[in-house]
């Protein structure tokens, strides 16, 4: 959950599907709103609890603002690692 907004990564419609969109909701019990956080290499991954096969993805790898984030399957490419800073 977000500190600032108290929203969490909610996978839309609870697809269980590559490319899935996720957006920020309100916090719920729901899956689609539950990750596991694996180390990478250094990095995070952010597996979704709908399917260990998929996680969170930077839309064609862009760092832009706005840039679609969904699920997609496990590539080991920097689009699915992230740090968590303090």
């Amino acid at each position: 959950t977000n500190v600032a907004t108290g929203k969490g990564f909610d996978v839309c419609a609870a697809w269980k599907n590559r490319q899935a969109r996720v957006n920020q909701q309100p916090s719920n019990s729901a899956a689609a709103q539950k990750w596991v956080i694996q180390d990478s290499g250094g990095h995070k991954v952010l597996v979704s609890a709908l399917s260990p096969m998929l996680v969170l993805d930077l839309e064609g790898g862009r760092s832009q603002n706005g840039t679609t984030v969904h699920l997609y399957q496990d590539n080991g490419s920097s689009a699915q690692r992230f740090d968590f800073l303090k």
